[in-house]
């Protein structure tokens, strides 16, 4: 069984595309932009909104030579981007957390809540869980990623390019693709318009870090 989602009707899905609601027209300008922002550096870049961010323990934020993985999110470089940031705007009126993925590589299954891999033999999960889910922009189909049903191991492979899944899933990307691309994963407050493809309590609804 999966967490999944709850789409805007009230069943439950593995992930949720976002496209439809998106203009993605620059999505190749913005994914130079990115590009040229990790200029080849391998590490993936953490950035938390500026109030979280002084709250993180000096030696997750101290920087390595003339390179800090964890950064305020309203660094200078990370404004500059302007259509990564357009785009980012029509997802979120406000960012919590963004980390960038650089290429290559792939990612085991794993959760993003529990350390250990647990395949159980039955998992219950309430509404309550399904309000922890990821914002994941990915460039192409070069990282095909997938959800995994940890008691059939059914995958469930993600199509689109800006999507929502939830944390509690395991997920992976596939080894059989040949090389990935970079990505982005995001959590922070929907626009008006993305939360009409989700069935929350909008009202009392927190991002849950």
């Amino acid at each position: 069984m999966i967490a999944g989602l709850l789409d805007k009707n009230g069943n439950i899905q593995p992930f949720i595309s976002l496209d439809a609601t998106l203009n993605l027209d620059k999505l190749d300008v913005v994914k130079k932009e990115v590009e040229e922002f990790l200029d080849g550096n391998p590490t993936e870049r953490d950035f938390w909104e500026d109030s979280f961010y002084h709250k993180l323990p000096a030696d997750e934020t101290e920087s390595t030579g003339d390179f800090s993985r964890i950064r305020p999110y309203h660094t200078e470089e990370l404004v500059k981007l302007k259509n990564f940031n357009n785009l980012i705007s029509q997802i979120l009126t406000d960012v919590i957390y963004l980390r960038i993925i650089p290429a290559g590589g792939d990612t085991h299954i794993h959760n993003d809540v529990q350390t250990d891999i647990v395949f159980p033999e039955k998992q219950t999960f309430t509404d309550k869980i399904r309000d922890n889910f990821w914002f994941w922009i990915r460039f192409s189909d070069k990282k095909q990623f997938f959800i995994i049903d940890p008691e059939t191991h059914e995958r469930y492979y993600v199509t689109g390019r800006v999507v929502l899944f939830n944390k509690w899933d395991y997920h992976a990307t596939d080894k059989k693709t040949p090389e990935t691309e970079i990505s982005v994963r995001m959590l922070g407050y929907p626009t008006e318009n993305i939360k009409k493809y989700m069935k929350h309590n909008w009202d009392t609804w927190e991002p849950i870090i």
